[in-house]
């Protein structure tokens, strides 16, 4: 099972995105000081990881789902309903 829900998942599965994010912003958060070189640049490249995956997400809503929807039309299904995503 990928989500144990016992808090050692990090220990077995690699980190994601999220807890990357997570990390970034409690280390930054947590200092007296202005973020570091690397800290910027990580952020950067997480930002950029982030945009790309909202991308995907958006494709796939507007190209998957609407033709998940016309399928359903056709065979007089209701509508699946998804969320704008920003």
């Amino acid at each position: 099972m990928k989500a144990t829900g016992r808090g050692h998942d990090d220990v077995r599965f690699t980190p994601k995105l999220i807890s990357k994010i997570g990390c970034l912003a409690s280390a930054v958060e947590g200092s007296d000081y202005q973020p570091t070189t690397q800290q910027v640049a990580v952020h950067d490249e997480l930002k950029e990881q982030a945009a790309t995956h909202v991308r995907h997400l958006k494709l796939l809503l507007e190209k998957e789902v609407a033709g998940f929807d016309a399928l359903l039309r056709r065979r007089n299904v209701p509508n699946a309903i998804s969320n704008n995503i920003p």
